[in-house]
């Protein structure tokens, strides 16, 4: 069952993903004018970034941390959210000054993407031992 689960999660969600970026990344200009006032123009390279990371926080983080609550790990998922906010603020530290907006954005996708693969990792060690 979580097998298929993640299979057609994946299937549904990939699909998902690629729209959003896809659209998020020709139409940015528009989007953000439509959103935002003119002054934050500049800002939708960071825009584009953030829907990436959406995205893959989306396809992982979601994915597994919701797993891993639904079998009853929650600790999983607070270790994982331990790691996250100390790496989030290693991170920031060194990425903000030098690149600003563009750096936190950098700062805010590792943090959400490794945390998905460390939830990930969790759950597949837990998912083999059922074997």
């Amino acid at each position: 069952f979580l097998k298929n689960y993640i299979i057609n999660y994946y299937k549904l969600f990939i699909p998902i993903c690629i729209a959003i970026v896809g659209i998020g990344s020709v139409w940015r200009k528009e989007i953000f004018s439509l959103l935002f006032k003119e002054q934050y123009m500049n800002s939708s390279n960071p825009f584009v970034l953030l829907l990436i990371v959406f995205c893959l926080n989306m396809l992982f983080r979601n994915l597994y941390g919701n797993l891993n609550s639904a079998i009853g790990k929650m600790k999983f998922n607070t270790i994982a959210s331990v790691i996250a906010i100390v790496e989030l603020v290693i991170l920031s530290y060194f990425l903000v000054p030098t690149f600003g907006l563009i750096g936190m954005v950098y700062s805010v996708g590792i943090t959400l993407f490794s945390s998905g693969i460390i939830l990930g990792i969790f759950f597949l060690n837990y998912y083999k031992r059922l074997k």
